[in-house]
C-alpha cells in the first residue's frame, strides 16, 4: 500500500482527491493538511511515501519544501499539482527535487500513475508538459565543444 499525504487549501479538492485515490486499492490518504508546513509537519510524523501539494509560478516554496523533507532524514517523494500547464514550472519542480509534476485538469486520469511513480522514485510530468518539453529545442553538439 502506498501512503500519502495530501496538501491542498481548498476542501473540496481534497475530497475529491480522496475519493478519487480510495478507489485505487493501492493507495492509502494518511493525512491532509491545508498548507505545505503543515504537510511537512505531518510527513515528519507518518513518513508516508510520497506527498501530493500544490504548486503555482508565485510559489517559491518548493525547493524549501523537498529540502526540509530530505534534511528531516525522510524518503518522501513529492507530486506537485499544478493549474498552470508551464514547462518552465514542471522542469524546475523536477531541478528542486520533486518527482512529479501533474496538471490539475488531469488528476483524475493521472494522478494514481504519478504517485506509483513517485513511489518507483521514477518522474512523471502530465502529458501535456511532457510533450512540451520535448518540443523544446535541444542543444547542439557545438554548443557543447570545448574550445
Amino acid at each position: 500500500m502506498i501512503q500519502v499525504i495530501l496538501a491542498e487549501e481548498h476542501p473540496h479538492i481534497r475530497r475529491g482527491i480522496r475519493r478519487l485515490l480510495e478507489k485505487t486499492g493501492d493507495i492509502k490518504i494518511l493525512a491532509e493538511a491545508k498548507t505545505r508546513e503543515e504537510a511537512i509537519r505531518l510527513g515528519q510524523y507518518f513518513a508516508p511515501d510520497v506527498l501530493i501539494t500544490d504548486i503555482g509560478p508565485s510559489q517559491s516554496t518548493d525547493r524549501q519544501i523537498v529540502e526540509k523533507i530530505r534534511s528531516s532524514g525522510g524518503k518522501m517523494r513529492v507530486v506537485f499539482l499544478s493549474i498552470y500547464a508551464s514547462t518552465s514550472l514542471a522542469k524546475e519542480s523536477l531541478q528542486n527535487g520533486a518527482t512529479g509534476y501533474v496538471l490539475k485538469s488531469s488528476v483524475k486520469e493521472e494522478l494514481p500513475s504519478a504517485i506509483r511513480a513517485a513511489y518507483q522514485n521514477a518522474t512523471y510530468l502530465s502529458p501535456t508538459i511532457s510533450n512540451g518539453v520535448a518540443a523544446e529545442p535541444r542543444p547542439t553538439a557545438q554548443q557543447f565543444a570545448f574550445t
